[in-house]
Order: structure tokens, then sequence, then C-alpha cells
């Protein structure tokens, strides 16, 4: 289904059947980046293969779930050195400016290993997961509404 812009104009047709847009409206569809948006609009217009919009609500929660998640396996490392950076100066184990985090990333690995940095990974994802997704949910839904 392939064929040639000539002089007469026209869509060009990719082998999955999209074209490339003739005007201002269509380059403005075709532009957006957001799968969720475009699905949306795809659902607005009656095309097929569109999604509800409690489809996309789902869509948006899982994706928000998995981003919490990532984000607390990213920055737990981070959370157990502040904890104890905070836990060492109130304890009376020093001056908080004289405590390195490198020093105590390493105390932390020479202790646990790699586990003993991830220590909390599981309560604090399930605390940072459904925040995500709530965020990114509602962030899609105001989204659409504007």
């Amino acid at each position: 289904q392939l064929s040639n812009r000539g002089a007469g104009g026209g869509k060009q047709q990719s082998h999955w059947g999209a074209g490339f847009p003739d005007d201002d409206r269509e380059a403005s569809d075709v532009s957006s980046s957001s799968s969720s948006s475009m699905a949306a609009r795809q659902a607005r217009q009656g095309q097929p293969g569109a999604s509800t919009s409690s489809q996309l609500m789902w869509v948006n929660l899982a994706a928000g779930t998995a981003a919490g998640a990532a984000a607390a396996a990213a920055t737990t490392p981070f959370d157990v050195v502040k904890t104890r950076i905070q836990t060492a100066t109130r304890s009376g184990g020093g001056d908080a400016k004289a405590v390195s985090a490198l020093g105590v990333m390493r105390q932390v690995y020479t202790e646990g290993g790699v586990a003993g940095l991830f220590v909390g990974l599981g309560p604090r994802a399930v605390r940072c997961a459904p925040a995500c997704a709530i965020v990114v949910a509602c962030y899609e839904l105001f989204k659409s509404w504007l």
C-alpha cells in the first residue's frame, strides 16, 4: 500500500496505512507524543480500536504504578544513606556536616552489601507506586479536559 506523492498531491501511505498530514489540523494530531492522548483522540472520534476512558484510566494508573516503583528502587539507596545520617546526628553520633554521604554509603555497603543499600525497598515502593499512579492518572485526565 505504498504510494508516492506526485504532482497531484494527496497523502502518502506507509505500509501501516498512516498518511502524512496535508493540513494544520492533521499535523497537530500527528505531532502529539503521548500515546494515551492519541488513544483518547481516537475514542472521541469513534475510530476502530479506540480505547474507552475507563481503559485509558487503567493504562495511566498502571504506567504511574510502574514509574513509582522504578523511582522507589532508584532512590532507595539514597534514602538509606539519608536515614543513617539523620539517626547518627540525632543520637549524638556527630555533627551533620562532619558525616559524609559517600562515607555512609561505603559503610552500609561493607556492612550489608548491595542488599544493605536497598533495605526498606518494599515499604517504600508500596508508598510511592500508588502516589505516582494517582498523579499520572490525574495529570492525563486534566490534560484531556484542557
